[in-house]
């Protein structure tokens, strides 16, 4: 062989080694750059999963803070409903106290006005009655003319006797707008019980049932001793 062609064979297998190589370097890089994508596109998805765990976290913070809240707020109203178990006792001890105070005050008026026997009650200043005169031998009608000479004095209404059945005396009154709207509850209710206490001051009757329209100052029901 000789020398040009030669050279010529040489150059070639030059150039057919750096075509095979080019080739299979740019094989390796396109393998490189697909391992590259595949890294990527992991980092990306560790980075989304990453961001939603970050979330989670916040939101599981934001959980504790609230929970601690909801906790304080237990604790608060549990100190609450042991004071106010306590206040339910203290009140529920003062009812009975006053309970039985008021039991004694109306066994003490019930044997304050037998006492006195049969007679007139007028309210003074404190507006409880107190016994006025005595009318020993006087009934149920012979006390309410005297009480309504006295009521006609002071201008309130007059007593207008029903009937009396069982022990208990049903009355009404001529004017009882004047009595529960004009009088005042303070005395409407003194002259409630001027009525009451003279009438059942009367042996043989226990309660003073009384008729009229409900007002702003009194209420109809039964008075007993």
């Amino acid at each position: 062989m000789n020398m040009k062609y030669s050279n010529k064979f040489v150059l070639f297998i030059i150039l057919l080694t750096l075509f095979i190589f080019h080739g299979c370097f740019n094989s390796e890089t396109d393998k490189k750059k697909l391992e590259v994508d595949e890294v990527r596109k992991e980092i990306k998805h560790l980075e989304i999963k990453n961001e939603k765990l970050l979330q989670k976290i916040q939101k599981l913070k934001k959980f504790e803070s609230e929970f601690k809240e909801v906790n304080a707020a237990v604790k608060n109203l549990q100190v609450e409903n042991q004071i106010l178990k306590k206040d339910i006792n203290h009140y529920k001890m003062e009812k009975e106290t006053l309970s039985i105070k008021n039991n004694e005050l109306n066994e003490w008026s019930k044997k304050l006005v037998e006492g006195y026997g049969t007679g007139l009650w007028i309210a003074d200043e404190s507006t409880y009655p107190v016994f006025a005169r005595s009318m020993k031998s006087a009934d149920v009608p012979n006390i309410i003319n005297e009480l309504n000479r006295l009521f006609e004095k002071n201008e309130v209404p007059k007593i207008i006797l029903k009937k009396i059945v069982n022990r208990k005396v049903y009355i009404k009154f001529d004017n009882s707008d004047y009595l529960t709207q004009r009088m005042g509850t303070s005395g409407a209710s003194s002259y409630l019980k001027e009525v009451s206490f003279s009438i059942y001051s009367v042996k043989g009757i226990d309660c003073v049932n009384f008729d009229f329209k409900e007002g702003d100052h009194a209420f109809p029901g039964e008075y007993c001793k």
